[in-house]
């Protein structure tokens, strides 16, 4: 049986700690669970694996059986907010970490994990991106997708800064999505 070392990072920076003190479920904090593959709760031996409260961005899940797990964290409240630099203080948090899939193996001992913990500006962006490419492939109507991203657009636009990791996260998907776009019409003049 293994012991999952937990980390949640920062919210919109992957190289800090959460500073969240932990909760009592279902009071405010982060909390952690284990689920199987299909999503479905993990429960052994009668026990279910979650939720873990986070303490200041850690938690330990212990006696872990071989076998591959998603791993979230989710926040109540829902509102979490974050200075950034310059002392603004603003909503930031998304309401879940993003996941990872955890491989615990036969002998292992300690495994260790960090949860990335994005802002919602990096969330409202991918899904502007997304309605983009559903459109491009008509599995959305071109109108319906447009209203949605303009709407995205200006929330992103009126909601304040997006933290400094989200960023450059963004900027890089950005870059990236007009190359696949580009790729996609060169592939449509050939």
């Amino acid at each position: 049986m293994a012991t999952l070392k937990v980390n949640l990072s920062s919210i919109g920076n992957a190289c800090d700690q959460d500073t969240t003190p932990a909760g009592k479920f279902p009071g405010p904090g982060w909390y952690v669970f284990l689920n199987k593959c299909d999503g479905t709760p993990f429960v052994h031996a009668g026990k279910e694996y979650g939720p873990y409260p986070v303490d200041h961005g850690y938690v330990e899940i212990k006696d872990v059986p071989p076998g591959r797990y998603l791993l979230f964290a989710i926040v109540n409240p829902f509102p979490i907010t974050h200075p950034i630099p310059g002392g603004e203080v603003i909503y930031q948090s998304n309401f879940a970490s993003h996941f990872a899939v955890v491989e615990v193996c036969c002998g292992c001992h300690d495994l260790c994990v960090t949860l990335y913990n994005s802002g919602w500006h990096y969330c409202v962006q991918v899904i502007i991106y997304w309605f983009q490419i559903l459109a491009m492939q008509k599995q959305i109507d071109q109108k319906v997708a447009k209203t949605a991203i303009d709407a995205m657009n200006v929330a992103l636009r009126e909601a304040g800064k997006t933290l400094p990791g989200d960023a450059e996260i963004n900027k890089q998907i950005a870059r990236l999505t007009e190359i696949f776009k580009n790729q996609k019409q060169k592939e449509k003049i050939e």
